[in-house]
């Protein structure tokens, strides 16, 4: 989500502010409870950079990998 924009809780609505960047989107249906989606990178050496924690917690997508 942009800053200060209202949070995207399912792919169609993340899909229509999508950062041109993005390489992949992993869809699992709307996100439980209201909590928005966890958004991550991964840099250049291959470590995950977690840009926002939401729904999945930083250690389960740690986890993972």
């Amino acid at each position: 989500n942009e800053i200060g924009a209202a949070r995207k809780k399912d792919r169609a609505a993340a899909a229509a502010a999508a950062i041109p960047e993005a390489d992949a989107v992993v869809d699992d249906g709307p996100a439980p409870g209201g909590v928005a989606s966890s958004v991550v990178r991964f840099a250049s050496d291959g470590a995950l950079e977690v840009l926002r924690e939401g729904a999945i917690p930083r250690a389960a997508l740690e986890a993972a990998l």
